[in-house]
């Protein structure tokens, strides 16, 4: 699925035009900047979508937050499927963010905080290219089950 067919999907469920923009990382640092994040970190953080495009994030982690989804589930351990049953079940590389899932077998589980953020920002189903969406919109869409599942780092401080 391209982030045009997402777009058009949307488009449909919202009745309002949906459109994806191919932005370069200049504009989308600008982008993330506008959206209130520091000017250095969305440079860094729209830096890396380069250097994930170029493959080095092609890598899969069961260390995530994996208690965490057992236990909202009732289980008592949870792992990633490998990359093939991804595929076959989403139409997805592994490692991708997906706001949400066109598989009914497959809920989509979001920490409470996603709530406090104006857009969030996704990939769909590549992982080079990022797409924002207003909050409230991808609420209504993905319908998320929402839970404490994120842990906040600790604050970095110069003391």
């Amino acid at each position: 699925m391209s982030y045009a067919d997402i777009a058009s999907k949307l488009s449909g469920i919202f009745g309002r035009n949906f459109r994806h923009v191919n932005l370069d990382i200049d504009q989308l640092a600008e982008r993330y900047h506008a959206d209130g994040l520091d000017k250095d970190y969305a440079q860094t953080l729209a830096s890396m979508d380069k250097w994930i495009e170029d493959g080095n994030e092609d890598r899969v982690t069961d260390g995530v937050l994996t208690l965490k989804v057992a236990r909202y589930f009732g289980g008592i351990d949870a792992r990633f499927a490998d990359p093939a049953t991804v595929f076959s079940l989403t139409g997805c590389v592994s490692g991708c963010v997906m706001p949400m899932c066109l598989h009914d077998k497959i809920p989509v589980i979001a920490d409470f905080e996603v709530l406090e953020r104006t857009n969030v920002w996704f990939n769909s189903g590549l992982l080079d290219h990022s797409i924002r969406m207003r909050t409230a919109d991808w609420v209504a869409f993905a319908r998320p089950r929402l839970d404490a599942i994120a842990e906040r780092a600790p604050l970095l401080t110069d003391a």
